[in-house]
């Protein structure tokens, strides 16, 4: 396999709290990311299971742009007077 990505890349000018919640999501999701493809054993797994892998990485990397979209709205709700 190729070595792993970043679910979620980092952007310009992203906050202490986004970066932490960013490294949060990179760090867990990675991490959930070997345990599926240990279970599947991707080397040898058949083409439906691949594309299954591949839809759970799609979850993930959309549930840690929520994730990330729901702290901003937070942080701007703050932020009004």
């Amino acid at each position: 396999m190729s070595a792993p990505r970043d679910l979620i890349v980092a952007r310009p000018n992203e906050t202490d709290a986004e970066q932490m919640l960013r490294e949060k999501i990179n760090r867990l999701g990675g991490q959930l990311m070997s345990a599926v493809d240990t279970a599947l054993d991707m080397r040898t797994a058949p083409p439906d299971a691949q594309k299954m892998r591949h839809v759970t990485r799609q979850y993930l990397v959309n549930a840690g742009l929520t994730a990330l979209y729901a702290l901003t709205v937070r942080q701007s709700e703050d932020q009004k007077p």
